[in-house]
């Protein structure tokens, strides 16, 4: 199981490669597949979508 900081961390790469409006199921599958909890990816998305600090990955 990974912790949170390692989900943020592969949410990250992910919205860098695709795009935080572009993921689609199988790429969350991929990462639940890896051992990231689903809870911790939901809210690293959230966190991508809704914090402050993250408005330069909403384009």
């Amino acid at each position: 199981m990974k912790n949170y900081k390692e989900t943020k961390a592969a949410v990250k790469q992910l919205v860098l490669s695709k795009g935080l409006n572009n993921i689609l199921g199988g790429d969350l599958v991929r990462l639940y597949d890896q051992g990231h909890n689903v809870t911790n990816v939901q809210n690293a998305i959230s966190y991508f979508r809704y914090s402050p600090q993250t408005a330069k990955y909403r384009v």
